[in-house]
C-alpha cells in the first residue's frame, strides 16, 4: 500500500470517531472532511497499483458511503469539538479543500 492510501485509511479512521459525536449530520467540518476525502479516494481509483490497493480503496469508499449518510441537508455549523478530526483532513490533504472550495463544493 502506498502513502496515499495509508493517510487516506488514517483520516477515514479518525472520522469514523466522529459519528460518535451527536448531531454529527449537522456539523459543517465533518461534513466538508468527508467531501473531501469522497474526492481523493476517487481520484486515488482512478489510477491504483495493484489489486490489494483497489480492494483496500473500495473499502475506504464504502466506509465514506457510510458517513455521506449521516450528513443532514439544510445549514450546518461547526460543533466546536474539543478535538476536531476534520482538521486531520483538511491538513493532510490541503489542495483538495481548496479546489472543492473554487468548485463552490464546499
Amino acid at each position: 500500500m502506498d502513502k496515499e492510501i495509508t493517510k487516506l485509511d488514517k483520516c477515514v479512521k479518525a472520522m469514523k470517531k466522529c459519528l460518535k459525536t451527536p448531531n454529527v449530520g449537522n456539523c459543517v467540518c465533518f461534513a466538508d472532511a468527508v467531501k473531501v476525502l469522497d474526492r481523493e479516494v476517487n481520484k486515488a481509483l482512478v489510477s491504483p497499483t495493484d489489486a490489494a490497493s483497489v480492494e483496500k480503496l473500495s473499502s475506504l469508499k464504502r466506509e465514506i458511503k457510510q458517513m455521506k449518510r449521516v450528513i443532514r441537508g439544510g445549514e450546518k455549523e461547526c460543533l466546536g469539538c474539543a478535538h476536531c478530526f476534520a482538521s486531520l483532513v483538511f491538513d493532510s490533504f490541503p489542495d483538495a479543500m481548496d479546489q472543492l472550495y473554487l468548485d463552490n463544493e464546499l
